[in-house]
This record gives C-alpha cells, sequence and structure tokens, in this order.
C-alpha cells in the first residue's frame, strides 16, 4: 500500500504538472537542434533554478533562529511589518491578509504573548480608498486572537520598509526604545539593516522561511521548481536591494565626513 501511495505522488508529481509538460518540451526541441548537448542544458536548468537558489536561499534565512523574546528585559515594540493584502469587505480579515502577512501577524502575537511588557506595531498602508490599511487589518485580527487593542499601535501610511522605518521613527519612536522586527526570513537582512541604520537596536523575529517549503529530491534532475524560481527573485531583490543600500550609506558617511574636514 505505502508503494502505491508512493507512485500515486510521483504520478500527480510529474505527468499531472503542467510545468513538467513545458520543460521536456523545451528540451524536446533543444534534442532536435543541439543534440546530447541537452545534457549540458539539463545539468545548467537544475542548478540555476533548482539547487543554487535552495541552497543560497537557505543561508541566509538559516542565520535567523525562532526569537525568544524573555531575553529582553526592558520594555520593548514588536514592529509586523506589511506583508500585502487583498482589500475585500466580504472576507473576514485572516482572509484578507496574504500568507506572508497572515504569519508575520501570528508570530507577533505569539512573540507578544510571551512577554507582554510590550507593544505591538502594525505597518502597512491601504490598498484601496475607503479600505482599511493594512496595518488596521493586522491588527483587528491580532484583536481577535486576543490581544487587547490598548497593547496595538497602527501606522498606516508605509508603503515600503524605507518607509516603515520613517514613520515608526517619526510618530512613535525615536530610537530609544528597543524593537523586533517581524517579517519573512528573507526580508530580515534587509529590514534589520534599515532600522539599525536609523539608530534602532534590532531584534529579529523570522515569521516564515521560504527554504524549508523546498527539499532537495530526484524530481529536481528531472524538471526544475518553478515555485522555487519565484522566491530566487525575492532573494535577488533582497540581496540587491541591501548592497544598494549598504553602498548609499557609505557615501553618505563618506561625504558627512568630507563635510566637517
Amino acid at each position: 500500500m505505502r508503494f502505491v501511495f508512493k507512485l500515486r505522488s510521483v504520478f500527480s508529481q510529474s505527468l499531472l504538472n503542467p510545468c513538467v509538460w513545458i520543460y521536456w518540451f523545451i528540451l524536446f526541441l533543444v534534442f532536435n537542434t543541439f543534440g546530447f548537448y541537452v545534457l549540458f542544458f539539463i545539468f545548467a536548468f537544475v542548478s540555476f533554478f533548482n539547487f543554487i537558489p535552495y541552497f543560497l536561499i537557505k543561508k541566509v534565512e538559516s542565520r535567523y533562529p525562532a526569537m525568544d523574546t524573555k531575553r529582553i528585559n526592558s520594555f520593548f515594540h514588536i514592529l509586523v511589518l506589511g506583508g500585502g493584502h487583498t482589500p475585500d469587505s466580504s472576507s473576514v480579515w485572516d482572509q484578507q491578509l496574504n500568507k506572508s502577512s497572515l504569519r508575520r501577524v501570528l508570530e507577533g502575537v505569539r512573540l507578544f504573548k510571551m512577554n507582554q511588557n510590550s507593544n505591538l506595531i502594525m505597518s502597512g498602508k491601504s490598498l484601496k480608498l475607503g479600505h482599511p490599511s493594512q496595518a488596521e487589518i493586522q491588527a483587528y485580527f491580532a484583536e481577535t486572537i486576543g490581544v487587547s487593542s490598548r497593547s496595538i499601535i497602527s501606522i498606516s501610511e508605509p508603503e515600503n520598509t524605507e518607509q516603515e522605518a520613517f514613520f515608526y521613527k517619526s510618530r512613535i519612536n525615536q530610537g530609544h526604545i528597543p524593537i523586533v522586527i517581524v517579517t519573512k526570513a528573507l526580508h530580515l537582512p534587509r529590514a534589520s539593516f534599515i532600522f539599525s541604520s536609523n539608530g534602532f537596536k534590532t531584534y529579529c523575529a523570522p515569521a516564515s522561511y521560504a527554504y524549508k517549503e523546498y527539499s532537495p529530491t530526484l524530481f529536481w534532475f528531472l524538471f526544475p521548481d518553478f515555485r522555487l524560481i519565484l522566491v530566487f527573485g525575492e532573494y535577488i531583490k533582497e540581496f540587491v536591494g541591501y548592497y544598494f543600500l549598504s553602498v548609499l550609506l557609505y557615501i553618505k558617511v563618506k561625504d558627512l565626513g568630507l563635510s566637517k574636514n
């Protein structure tokens, strides 16, 4: 019986997957044109779109273990960064949050309940005129699972991480309160860099790990995992964004040094 279930799994992942048909159709065209050079094509394809993305993403995300707020003795803020939502008034709050946002709110609430010597800060703008903002939707959902509204602060203006740092600093915290940044693990290097460069003492709280949703298998030698390719696009965005901000900060510091001299 176990063999039957295993066979069914293989069948559903290969023959019933349209991406597999597309991939092998491309291989067929390559073989007809270049012959056995198709073997090099297969090796390159599964390397650049399966194994290399997986290990690069894992290397980044593995740096961030699950957060334990009990090691923070002072009053602190738990800052849940916006992760996207669908402005649909016919849906309840948790159904309007996308997968990333839902995990962030749940992680923020988990950390808050571990140590309630804190405030829960929700961030994100509205995507539709007259509809609650990302921050407000996250706050409403947090209230439905047991967090008092008195402990939640919403920032409804930001539409990206740089703006989240700006509005948070100008409206709520000038830098004297430590913050726990809650976002997906892949975003933490850039997010923590942005807040740290604004003068905050930061702690990193990963809400989700992309690499844990994938694992190298023999199927990766047969066809690429197209879902992982999309995550790899996020990795490249975060990688380029982090070093771009690093260069800007370096130039800014250098200019300040020259102006003082």
